[in-house]
């Protein structure tokens, strides 16, 4: 489940290590001035849209236990909206107040200035796009589509942006470096909805839509374990052995089934 996660920091570092080169390169001092602006301004947002898909992606993992896939279909639709209102809001914000966020970090010399004010109102846009796909692959964690959501984790934060930076960068010169980051979103988000129509009509009709949501058809095919803690810490021992003989029956391995009693006894421990 944290292999996205990490490999979105990794990339991260990455990209910053080549786009550093590629902005000092054409646009010196600075340019690395201006894309250190446009990297604060993405770390503000950031915290936002964080703060939206960790909640969300809880109560979708919850919900998606209980096999309750039109309330995880609302919650997901909703944590869309609101990272779209959040991230227009700050792209509005950033292109009104460009020369204030610059004020801000103390950027006043002129040149430095206008560069930078330039550089944040193309780069902010990217931020609604980005932060869409950014979500969604968090979600993809819940339905259990983890590699799908590591590929788009290494395509937002390294394997697509350094070649769009680079290639629009040697056409285009520092303006091209600047649009590459919206270029790079808009193409993992045609990847996104490519892939997932993809997945959908393989899915032999276990997905559905957009968003590859499960169907309620898929529900009841579904072994499910509901079980509550009664007595307190009493009940612990007895719902880890039930967690264990269910997952035995339902196929699978006897250490897989170990593992998720643990998982369950640990939980029951510390929740």
């Amino acid at each position: 489940i944290g292999r996205p996660d990490a490999m979105n920091q990794i990339g991260l570092s990455v990209q910053f290590a080549v786009c550093n080169k590629l902005v000092m390169a054409y646009g010196g001092a600075d340019g690395e001035v201006a894309f250190s602006l446009c990297l604060q301004a993405g770390s503000v947002i950031s915290i936002f849209v964080a703060a939206v898909a960790g909640t969300s992606v809880t109560l979708m993992a919850v919900l998606h236990g209980q096999q309750d896939y039109k309330g995880e279909e609302k919650v997901l639709k909703n944590a869309m909206i609101n990272e779209l209102v959040m991230t227009v809001i700050g792209v509005i914000l950033f292109e009104i107040f460009a020369a204030n966020a610059a004020a801000f970090y103390n950027i006043t010399e002129p040149a430095q200035l206008a560069m930078s004010v330039h550089a944040l109102r193309i780069y902010s846009i990217m931020f609604v796009p980005r932060y869409a796909a950014y979500v969604f692959y968090n979600y993809l964690k819940v339905i259990g589509l983890d590699r799908y959501s590591t590929v788009l984790s290494a395509l937002d934060s390294f394997a697509a942006v350094i070649p769009a930076a680079w290639i629009m960068t040697k056409l285009f010169g520092l303006e091209g470096f600047w649009w590459s980051f919206l270029v790079a979103s808009l193409v993992i988000i045609v990847i996104i909805v490519v892939c997932n129509h993809i997945f959908t009509a393989r899915s032999g009709g276990r997905l559905r839509g957009l968003f590859v949501l499960e169907s309620e058809a898929d529900a009841s095919t579904k072994p499910i374990l509901d079980v509550t803690i009664a007595k307190g810490s009493s009940d612990i021992s007895y719902i880890s052995e039930k967690v264990q003989r269910a997952c035995e029956e339902s196929g699978l391995s006897k250490r897989e089934a170990m593992m998720a009693a643990l998982a369950a006894e640990e939980i029951a421990v510390y929740v």
